[in-house]
């Protein structure tokens, strides 16, 4: 099909050229945030126009230069990652969950997990919870960024865990995903735009010999 001016820009504004909707890619880095993110329960980050609420099951928030967890205060904890349970009855502290929370509909793009044991032995658990269906699950058991490209809306959690072990969650990406009724309303408004212009300019008829 012959791609006219009018026509080309139309699509090319309702594919997202025109409509500004190339989501920038929000980086949320949490091992080495220590103003932010230090010994608190829970903390908010805003990067990219994004806010994350970051909350701790039990004990505070933990952020050190290599690493970032939960500091439960208590024996046998390792204050900067994030604990499974104890692995002994000495070890007198309750398994720790990191949530977070997001102000809009995001898409979870990857997280950068870190300080595995080397034996392979440590489990990390990610949850993102939603109605039915929307619930995702998964674990990693080595260190390194992991995909998980999820959507998330807004307030829904993402929980981490620790199966086994104990493991750090350096940092997080996340992308912001446009409300479904901005799209419609700049979609409806080009095509406005589109029909008015080719009004304005008719389609000439070739004339007939008499």
């Amino acid at each position: 099909m012959p791609c006219f001016p009018t026509r080309c820009v139309l699509f090319s504004c309702l594919a997202g050229a025109c409509l500004g909707t190339t989501a920038r890619a929000a980086v949320f880095e949490l091992a080495g945030n220590v103003a932010a993110i230090d010994d608190v329960s829970s903390a908010a980050l805003t990067v990219a126009g994004i806010t994350a609420s970051l909350g701790a099951s039990t004990g505070t928030l933990n952020s050190t230069t290599p690493n970032f967890g939960i500091n439960a205060a208590v024996l046998g904890d390792v204050t900067d990652e994030i604990d499974a349970v104890p692995a002994t009855a000495s070890d007198d502290f309750t398994a720790e969950a990191l949530t977070i929370v997001f102000d809009q509909d995001v898409r979870f793009i990857s997280f950068a997990a870190d300080s595995f044991a080397a034996d392979g032995s440590t489990v990390a658990r990610y949850t993102f919870s939603g109605p039915g269906p929307g619930s995702v699950t998964g674990v990693v058991s080595s260190a390194g960024v992991q995909s998980v490209d999820t959507f998330l809306a807004a307030g829904q959690p993402a929980v981490f865990t620790a199966d086994v072990g104990a493991y750090s969650l350096d940092r997080f990406t996340v992308i912001a995903v446009p409300e479904p009724g901005g799209l419609l309303a700049a979609g409806l408004t080009l095509t406005l735009w589109g029909l008015r212009r080719r009004s304005a300019f008719p389609t000439r008829r070739a004339s007939t010999p008499r």
